[in-house]
This record gives structure tokens, C-alpha cells and sequence, in this order.
């Protein structure tokens, strides 16, 4: 059986019984827990144990035995990118505080040093909205050659691009739900019109939409959601002269940073208009200008 098949066919086989890590990883070589564990730290510790405790035969010191030294650094690559920053508590934070008591079961005299991605070394650390793709290979490719003989440990839901047998990744188990903006533009003529994309990824059907103009609300609907990942357009009306518009959905999901979005209009360039002869050189200038910052229709005229 497969390591999902195994954690899913477990997690059937154990109802109430509590599944926090849906796999933990090693250069590329899976390893889920299938056997029912009442903790979540017990999950855990079963999962690193299936890993980890393979340092019998003459074999190379493995990863536990590396960091059994009290100068040598148990490092931890928390990724808080925007689908780990999503949950409440976010799911990097909560994965970290219940791995927390495993590695200091498995690693007790390791020092545990905690690196933030994005955000480098810090004590505190809070979600983000950012695409952190290629920036945890880096870190923890950093983490391998600043740290020779530690293990690291990676906390993410991304596939890594690093072949090194010490390096660990644990995934949070399941899905978050999360409704959000997948797009928005207006236009201005013949009427007025805002258009909003929302992208389902959770299990509700409805919810209520709002747009504002200049800090005035101009237009608010309750909406039917489309199906789980999919995504839909909705038309609302707008002051078409409006400089600043905001769109906003009211829900309550595991990631609010994409439940608003702005249009910001642009201002024009100027017209500029010759109305005497003037040298050649001047009017090629005038036309490379023209070409580089075309005119709109409520544009000011330079005579």
C-alpha cells in the first residue's frame, strides 16, 4: 500500500484517533505512519523512528547518532509561505509546536535552531502571502553547507528539489479552507463595472460580496460560491468615475490576506498639441513622447 493509501486507510480504521502529520519525508524516500497513534506527538515519533533508526551494520552515523553531539545544531526550516501561513493558528505554527516535543525525544541534546522562510533566523515569526517556491531549496541548501553535520528538518507542504539523506520534511495533514480574489478589473464604459473572480476551495456555497468607491459603498450582493476549485466571475456596478475601488468578500476562512483586492486608477499623460513650426528635432521629440505616454480621453492639453 502506498504512504497515502496507508495514513488514509489507518485514519478510517482509527476514528477519533488523532492523524497531525500526513507523511514525513527523506531524500525523496516517503514514509507514512500507519499505525493509529492517540497523540499527535506519538504519530511523530513513530514516523522519524521509521526514518531515522536505521544506523545498524557498519553503516555511516545516521541522523540521530550525527546530532547527538551538544554542539552540533538540529536545524528546523520552517516554511511560512502563504498555504503554510493559512489555518488559525497557521499551519507552520502549529506544525511546529507539535513537532517540537518529537525532536526533543529523538534529538535531546541537539540545540534546536529554527530558521524562518521567508525571514532568516528569528524568534517570532507570523504568516505571509508570499509564493516561497525556490526559496526553501535555497535555505535549506544553505542549511546543509553551513551546518556539515546537522540534521534538517523542513517543515513544508512543498516538494523539495534536494537530494541530501539529512534532510526531513514534514507535511501538514489535510486541506485548508480558504475562499479568495483570484482576479479583479472595471471598466469605466458605457456603464460603470467592476469584475471580481473568486476561486472556491472550501465546502461553502455562499457568501456576501461588497464594493466600495472612494470609501463609499457602491454595491453589495451575496453570491452562490462555484464548486470546490473552481472559480467564477461576478459583475458589480461602480461610480465610473471612481479614482479608488475596493472589493471585498465577507467570510471567514483560514487565509483573510485574499479576501480584498484594489483598483487604483492611473492617471494621464498629457496632450500635447503644436501649434507654431518648431526645429525637427523638437517635433521628432514631441512625436517619441506621444508614442512612449499615449494620451487618454481625460487627458490635459499642452499648447
Amino acid at each position: 500500500m502506498g504512504c497515502a493509501g496507508a495514513l488514509a486507510a489507518a485514519g478510517q480504521a482509527a476514528a477519533g484517533q488523532c492523524f497531525i502529520f500526513g507523511f514525513v519525508e527523506r531524500a525523496g524516500e516517503r514514509a507514512d505512519c500507519a499505525t493509529p497513534h492517540r497523540h499527535a506527538a506519538a504519530c511523530a515519533t513513530g514516523c522519524f523512528g521509521c526514518i531515522i533508526a536505521d544506523d545498524s551494520g557498519g553503516s555511516p552515523p545516521g541522523i540521530r547518532q550525527t546530532a547527538t553531539a551538544a554542539d552540533v545544531p538540529v536545524v528546523v526550516v520552517v516554511d511560512r509561505g502563504i498555504t503554510m501561513s493559512m489555518g488559525r493558528p497557521a499551519r507552520f505554527a502549529a506544525l511546529l509546536e507539535e513537532i517540537r516535543p518529537v525532536i526533543r525525544e529523538e534529538f535531546a541534546e541537539g540545540k534546536l535552531e529554527i530558521v524562518y522562510v521567508p525571514g532568516g533566523e528569528v524568534k517570532d515569526a507570523t504568516g505571509t502571502a508570499l509564493d516561497t517556491r525556490g526559496m526553501v531549496d535555497v535555505a535549506v541548501r544553505e542549511q546543509l553547507q553551513g551546518n556539515s553535520a546537522s540534521p534538517v528538518i523542513v517543515l513544508s507542504d512543498q516538494n523539495l528539489n534536494v537530494d541530501d539523506k539529512r534532510v526531513i520534511r514534514v507535511s501538514p495533514q489535510g486541506t485548508v479552507a480558504n475562499i479568495s480574489i483570484a482576479h479583479v478589473a472595471a471598466r469605466i464604459s458605457p456603464v460603470g463595472q467592476v469584475q471580481v473572480r473568486l476561486r472556491n476551495q472550501s465546502s461553502q456555497t455562499k457568501t456576501s460580496m461588497r464594493v466600495s468607491c472612494d470609501r463609499r459603498e457602491s454595491a453589495r450582493q451575496e453570491v452562490e460560491l462555484p464548486a470546490i476549485g473552481q472559480t467564477r466571475d461576478y459583475f458589480l456596478a461602480i461610480d465610473a468615475a471612481a479614482k479608488l475601488i475596493r472589493a471585498e468578500i465577507d467570510v471567514a476562512d483560514d487565509f483573510a490576506g485574499d479576501n480584498a483586492a484594489f483598483l487604483v486608477r492611473r492617471g494621464s499623460w498629457p496632450a500635447i498639441e503644436v501649434r507654431t513650426p518648431v526645429f525637427a528635432e523638437l517635433q521628432r521629440l514631441i512625436e517619441k513622447y506621444s508614442k512612449l505616454r499615449p494620451a487618454g480621453d481625460d487627458s490635459k492639453e499642452w499648447e
